[in-house]
């Protein structure tokens, strides 16, 4: 019996390995614009992508 090769390519776009820019990178966070600055709040607990306020 013949053994599978092993590079192998692809068959489907889904199996290829998606290159990132960024492992943490948190693109599409926020779906639509918050409506009140206590959304934009919650937003900000989970993910802390705002910078810090000058003093």
């Amino acid at each position: 019996m013949k053994e599978p090769s092993k590079n192998k390519s692809a068959d489907t776009d889904w199996e290829i390995d998606i290159q990132s820019c960024s492992a943490t990178d948190c693109t599409g966070l926020i779906p639509a614009l918050p409506e009140s600055d206590a959304e934009l709040e919650h937003y900000q607990d989970l993910y802390h992508y705002l910078p810090d306020e000058k003093k």
